[in-house]
């Protein structure tokens, strides 16, 4: 049986909350770990046990991976580290991990004649997901580490990782503004507490639920169920009280009611 070479780690920074360290037995695939120094690599493998240090890129020469987890104001360095190293990069995947750059990015490292790809972790409280990005021999590399862990993998198009981002803002970050008027709105009408936080649990569920089914969002909600004129009164109503809900609601539908 053919022995599997060693998968290779280069580290910096706070790479100890990697997502990649919550893969199941992700440690025993690892073998050479580079870092700042061989102390801090060696630290690094015993704490996590991951591994083990080295002090060279070249350190790396039997592996046919290497997942890269530096900051990304050290990318431009580690580049150059490696591009500069005596490392044979044919055909070698090199991934950059839990980074906002695309595959694009490394592209110096493909003059090499490497496979270059980059790993964004998913925000999820459902195991450990990542994105996927880049060479498909890389993304194939990268695949059986995350799968063989136990997490799941979705790969996107090579040079589209601002597509992700925008995914990702737009279902996370943009909308805490609507949340939090929601919330406004149930505190106002005498909700609080554990009951507020369970309903606002069950809404944002159904939500879910409804858009995995195809249901258009517009047409969600108590928009399915109520009569538009009533619709409309309730909304005047709360707008009456909570101003700042006209400017959310339209920003979400300018066409969803003819609010006065």
């Amino acid at each position: 049986m053919k022995k599997q070479r060693p998968l290779a780690l280069l580290v910096e920074g706070s790479a100890s909350t990697s997502a990649l360290l919550r893969l199941r037995n992700f440690g025993r695939q690892v073998g050479p770990v580079k870092s700042t120094s061989l102390g801090a690599a060696r630290r690094f493998a015993n704490a996590n046990r991951a591994g083990y240090g080295v002090e060279a890129i070249e350190d790396f020469r039997d592996s046919r991976l290497i997942l890269v987890r530096v900051p990304d104001d050290a990318l431009d360095r580690i580049l150059a580290e490696i591009t500069r190293s005596e490392l044979d990069l044919k055909r070698i995947g090199i991934v950059f991990c839990e980074t906002w750059f695309g595959s694009e990015r490394m592209q110096v490292l493909r003059e090499r004649g490497a496979l270059v790809a980059t790993l964004t972790a998913v925000p999820s409280q459902a195991g450990v997901s990542f994105v996927g990005e880049g060479d498909s021999g890389a993304v194939r590399l990268v695949r059986q580490v995350v799968e063989r862990g136990g997490g799941r993998f979705v790969q996107i198009q090579q040079g589209t990782k601002g597509l992700y981002f925008a995914a990702e803002l737009l279902a996370t970050a943009m909308p805490i503004r609507y949340l939090s008027a929601a919330q406004v709105s149930l505190r106002k009408a005498g909700i609080s507490g554990r009951p507020l936080a369970a309903l606002l649990e069950q809404l944002t569920g159904r939500m879910l639920r409804n858009f995995r089914a195809g249901t258009r969002i517009s047409a969600g909600g108590p928009l399915a169920t109520c009569p538009k004129p009533l619709a409309e009164q309730h909304l005047a109503d709360a707008i009456s009280k909570l101003p700042d809900l006209a400017a959310l609601i339209l920003d979400c539908d300018e066409n969803l009611l003819d609010l006065p």
